[in-house]
């Protein structure tokens, strides 16, 4: 046009030129457009070049949703099992929706099914990741596997997965709790050895109906039986580490640590509870004129009994000192009954000791303290090495009240007695001196237990009454 207005020399030579340039035009248009047929094979989408933004962005959209359509597609014929004319006609179908040439269906297909294998892998690793994350150690191995396959079977569709444990006889059995579902006879199997550390303690096994195994499968299912591994040996670790920690902590102390590590750091809380001193009377001679072995050997075996009876009644035992042990009720778990408790604790622990003082050469029962009253609870040490422990005047009580008692006796202070009054029977022994006191300490003998909790029954000396008895 702009030639035509520069250069004619009339209206009529602009008219020709014009018409000569617009034919030109078309032309190539036409060129254009049949040299694409011929790469294509179809008219479909001769014209794409020169449609407006709002139309290509419409095609795109359309071709994204053929190849959405198909994928979802392949991914169901995956999981039900189709066979390969049915994906075929599936294809087909789209192919005709969308009006297109069929290089563009073999593209869409092949595409769908990258895509579909893509998205089936992505499942099955996503299966590992769940079970890096929300499995837990602190289970045991049984429920681990169980619910490692709740994760698996989802995801692992329509391969059937089941786990098989090696008995003692060498025996693999499967549990029905272990498989995703039925075993499938006659179906393409993958068997893995299930090894967790340097032992072989099962096998895990894939089955599939439709079609073989191929290499990224196997790839898969290896890495699924190494993490399982692993977890069930990250659970075996867990536990010994478990079992080590607990036995240098009471249960309650652990379990705080565990639910809170910040309860870990220096320092301590403010807090009423009731503290229990108890000792070996006579067992400095005892040790003296014994092999150290022995005498190591004995101090186990009397905490031994002891122990249990305290932690059994709530307590938590804090430090052991020698032949000596402190420990402490209401803490760190709260128990609104902790002056009772004790007292139960007490008493049993000298029934649970009587038979050790059967024989002559033995050393003598505990001779037990008990007092109530504020303390400072926490952890006491350096950042380098800490202790759980219970510091304060009630635990200092505790401890000038057991130096009173009697081998096989338990003497309690009055702020306890007030606290269990009603459910014990005691001698009163009046206002003591005790060391590092300005102030006498009225304490008790404690007689017996006449009130008793849920499965508990009444300790020695008790006469069965819920009324109280002071002996004087």
């Amino acid at each position: 046009a702009m030639v035509t207005i520069i250069w004619a020399r009339s209206w009529q030579l602009s008219w020709w030129m014009w018409h000569l340039l617009m034919a030109a035009a078309f032309g190539f248009v036409a060129y254009s457009a049949y040299s694409q047929y011929e790469r294509e094979g179809a008219s479909a989408g001769i014209f794409d070049g020169i449609v407006t933004r709002a139309t290509a962005k419409e095609i795109r959209d359309q071709y994204g949703g053929a190849l959405e359509t198909l994928t979802d597609a392949l991914q169901k014929s995956l999981q039900a099992g189709l066979s390969e004319r049915e994906i075929e006609l599936v294809v087909e179908g789209l192919s005709a929706s969308f009006t297109l040439t069929e290089a563009q269906t073999e593209i869409l297909a092949r595409a769908a099914r990258s895509l579909a294998t893509e998205r089936d892998q992505a499942r099955r690793l996503a299966a590992m990741a769940l079970i890096g994350t929300e499995v837990s150690v602190e289970k045991g191995d049984e429920a681990m596997l169980e619910e490692m396959i709740k994760i698996i079977g989802p995801r692992f569709t329509p391969d059937v997965v089941r786990i098989g444990r090696r008995a003692d006889d060498d025996v693999v059995v499967y549990p029905a709790e272990l498989s995703t579902g039925p075993w499938p006879e006659g179906a393409h199997e993958h068997v893995l050895d299930l090894d967790v550390g340097p032992d072989r303690v099962g096998v895990i096994e894939f089955a599939r109906t439709a079609g073989e195994f191929r290499p990224r499968d196997i790839a898969i299912a290896e890495t699924l039986a190494a993490e399982i591994g692993i977890a069930l040996e990250n659970a075996r670790l867990y536990a010994q580490l478990d079992g080590l920690f607990r036995a240098y902590l009471s249960p309650d102390v652990a379990d705080s640590l565990r639910a809170d590590p910040s309860r870990a750091e220096l320092g301590g809380s403010r807090v009423v509870l009731t503290a229990l001193f108890a000792d070996l009377r006579g067992f400095t001679s005892f040790s003296e004129s014994t092999d150290p072995a022995v005498v190591m050997e004995t101090l186990n075996r009397y905490f031994g009994r002891a122990v249990p009876v305290i932690l059994r009644h709530g307590g938590t035992v804090v430090q052991f000192m020698g032949d000596a042990l402190l420990a402490v009720f209401d803490a760190p778990a709260p128990r609104p009954d902790h002056a009772f408790r004790a007292a139960r604790a007490a008493m049993a622990m000298q029934e649970a000791l009587a038979e050790e003082t059967d024989h002559d050469d033995a050393p003598p029962r505990f001779r037990i303290g008990i007092n109530t009253g504020p303390a400072l609870l926490g952890n006491l040490g350096s950042a380098e090495m800490r202790s759980f422990s219970v510091v304060g005047d009630a635990v200092n009580v505790a401890s000038r009240l057991e130096s009173w008692a009697e081998a096989g006796q338990v003497v309690i202070g009055h702020d306890t007695y007030t606290a269990i009054s009603d459910r014990v029977t005691v001698t009163a022994l009046g206002s003591l001196e005790l060391k590092g006191k300005s102030e006498p300490i009225r304490a008790y003998r404690l007689e017996g237990i006449t009130a008793v909790g849920s499965g508990d029954r009444p300790s020695a000396g008790s006469t069965g009454s819920a009324s109280s008895r002071l002996v004087d």
